[in-house]
């Protein structure tokens, strides 16, 4: 019987903890008012990644802000295999929005590094970032001070 006791507060305490992080995640924290599909935030990580190799990978004492930095480089890690992450919605603030416009543009415009796949393959990045530009300016989310907006 105690072990069907401490078998079952196993259990309970996995479901309670999942519950709390899945709940947790679904409702979108202070600022983050920019609901991305997965496919989007798997694209904006890499604008993320390419904006932080053109600015030399800064650090916190760069001038950046250092809460943008700090979700850039979140999001750089959240890319790695998540199982969990991928079946809830994705959040960017407007701030780091408008710190990525300007490369966002920049990869509409066609300077986007080549892709890691065959040259067969078509390049859908930019296509895809135009589609949530026209959306984020629909939404009156698309910061105003970026150049060709």
């Amino acid at each position: 019987m105690p072990l069907t006791l401490k078998t079952l507060c196993a259990i309970f305490t996995v479901v309670a903890i999942v519950y709390a992080l899945v709940t947790k995640a679904r409702r979108p924290p202070p600022d983050k008012s920019v609901k991305l599909s997965n496919d989007e935030f798997t694209t904006l990580v890499r604008v993320a990644n390419y904006a932080l190799k053109k600015l030399g990978r800064p650090t916190l004492s760069s001038g950046l802000p250092a809460d943008i930095l700090q979700n850039m480089v979140g999001y750089l890690r959240s890319d790695m295999f998540n199982p969990i992450s991928d079946l809830l919605p994705r959040y960017i603030s407007r701030a780091e929005l408008a710190f990525l416009a300007p490369y966002i543009d920049d990869w509409i415009a066609g300077h986007a590094p080549p892709q890691n796949l065959p040259v067969e393959y078509p390049d859908e990045r930019p296509d895809q970032l135009l589609r949530l530009k026209h959306r984020m300016q629909q939404e009156c989310l698309w910061p105003h001070s970026t150049a060709g907006s």
